[in-house]
């Protein structure tokens, strides 16, 4: 490079035309991630948060906590402290609510159960069960 300003103008130019490239190629790639589903967003926005969750380290009567278990310990006591404990004796009766509708018999055929199933998406989590849909 001369220094020359025409060599300066060129230069910006070039930076500038780069930027707005890389702005529209960012905004390109967080649309597909939307238009993806809810699945690909989370895991987006997993990826862009720089701190992971952990306990904080809590200071209790200016004692700072030495690790998780005594942040929790802390955090215990203190709720402890500010709520009250259940009066002795008998609660007072709750009625019960009432409740004058009823379900009538719902019966599931296999042919329902089959139906459902077939609806699910292949690429969802699985439950509580650990069995993928795809199963």
């Amino acid at each position: 490079m001369s220094g020359a300003q025409e060599d300066y103008d060129l230069h910006r130019n070039f930076s500038n035309m780069l930027k707005s490239d890389l702005r529209s190629a960012k905004s390109r790639f967080e649309n597909n991630v939307v238009k993806s589903g809810p699945k690909a967003v989370y895991k987006f926005m997993r990826n862009k948060i720089l701190s992971k969750v952990s306990v904080p380290i809590i200071c209790s009567n200016n004692l700072f906590a030495k690790n998780e278990q005594e942040s929790a310990n802390f955090l215990a006591d203190f709720f402890g402290s500010v709520f009250t404990s259940e009066p002795k004796g008998n609660l007072p009766a709750c009625p019960a609510p009432r409740t004058e509708a009823s379900l009538p018999n719902i019966n599931f055929t296999d042919e329902i159960v089959l139906k459902e199933l077939d609806n699910l998406p292949d690429k969802s989590s699985p439950g509580p069960d650990g069995i993928t849909a795809i199963i």
